[in-house]
């Protein structure tokens, strides 16, 4: 199991104090295509075996979360993603040993709840959205959103948080950025988490 406590104590440092000339704004974004302003992370092994599009400006990094394998940013704009992933075997064992698995709620639900609660422990949470069911590219999904407030960073912090289900595998999806840049960046993760295809 990733211990995804590590992503409080990672953001915190990385976070710059930029400013934009020109704002961008949601009508910019939706401008924006996968195919001219997007570049393909595709990742192929036993665990990692999908793809993802990001924008073309954001850098890999390793300095976010040692569990993400696949981790971007952009210090300019404020943008940060990660993906971690692992497998369903291995997180319905590890609950197991807690007395944490049953048949109340399916492997998602159980997953993305037991994230949570990590990763909400070290936040201040302001607001948090309800967990919405979806599909992405035929996989069961859920998104949620938090607000949160967090230690030796100025502004809220606004995180875009999705779980997915493959056959095999469970993916943690997670993006994030300052809450006054929430709108714009919430428009380009749809398009981001729209991407995910498992290969």
């Amino acid at each position: 199991m990733k211990n995804i406590l590590l992503f409080t104590l990672g953001i915190a440092f990385s976070f710059s104090a930029f400013n934009s000339c020109k704002s961008e704004t949601i009508e910019d974004v939706e401008q924006l295509t996968l195919k001219d302003d997007f570049k393909t992370i595709t990742r192929n092994s036993a665990l990692e075996n999908y793809e993802i599009k990001v924008p073309k400006y954001m850098e890999p990094t390793e300095i976010l979360n040692p569990d993400a394998k696949l981790q971007f940013l952009h210090l300019y704009n404020e943008e940060y993603i990660i993906v971690i992933n692992e497998s369903k075997q291995d997180f319905k064992q590890m609950i197991a040993q807690f007395n944490e698995f049953d048949n109340k709620n399916d492997i998602l639900s159980k997953y993305s709840n037991f994230q949570m609660q990590f990763l909400t422990q070290k936040m201040n949470i302001l607001n948090s959205s309800k967990t919405k069911q979806t599909k992405i590219n035929t996989l069961n999904a859920k998104n949620i959103e938090l607000l949160a407030k967090v230690n030796n960073v100025d502004e809220n912090i606004s995180y875009f948080i999705t779980f997915i289900e493959g056959k095999e595998n469970l993916y943690f999806v997670m993006a994030w950025t300052i809450e006054s840049k929430e709108a714009v960046f919430r428009a380009k993760y749809k398009k981001i988490i729209g991407s995910f295809y498992i290969n």
